[in-house]
């Protein structure tokens, strides 16, 4: 470690420069290499370059796009879950939660948005609608505890109320599950 008490550069004067290792940039700068100060002599030890790089892990989920796309089964089949509802996490910022314990739909949130126990978030399980039109708690609950995660092939999801098709509780997204 180098220790200097002043130093400029460019007309401004530092107080105290503590160099961890590396040499200072002009002198890496100059030599075309890192170099490094290994030793409380002060003896410069140059290393040579090296260049790290890795293929993308394609083989987790990369999602085709931030409000709409496609995760397979497989992908669904990777993610570790502790309730039922939780499978839907896999759905880019969508948050699944319980709320005041066990036995009840979850907790949504979207985008930074709550949604309730599914009031403003679609969801269908092979077409049949998910969310109740009509519930003692709220319009549009959503109780996916019945649903089997391990028998899902695939789970589609789109965000946004920009798909009408998707009807009413469509408010922040949908999620088809097949």
């Amino acid at each position: 470690m180098r220790r200097n008490s002043t130093k400029s550069w460019n007309g401004f004067t530092a107080g105290l420069i503590v160099s961890l290792g590396f040499a200072s940039a002009a002198q890496a700068e100059d030599s075309g290499t890192a170099a490094a100060d290994s030793s409380p002599g002060g003896a410069i030890i140059t290393l040579p370059e090296m260049s790290v790089s890795a293929q993308a892990d394609r083989t987790f989920f990369a999602p085709d796009t931030a409000s709409q796309g496609v995760v397979t089964g497989e992908q669904i089949q990777q993610q570790p879950v502790y309730r039922v509802g939780e499978t839907l996490e896999v759905v880019p910022g969508l948050i699944v939660t319980q709320h005041s314990g066990e036995g009840k739909a979850n907790q949504y949130f979207l985008r930074g948005f709550n949604l309730d126990h599914g009031t403003d978030i679609d969801i269908s399980l092979d077409d049949m609608p998910v969310n109740m039109r009509t519930h003692a708690h709220g319009q549009g609950y959503a109780d996916l505890n019945f649903m089997i995660p391990e028998l899902i092939s695939t789970l589609q999801y789109s965000k946004g109320p920009y798909f009408p098709a998707l009807g009413d509780f469509d408010t922040a997204g949908a999620v088809q599950i097949n």
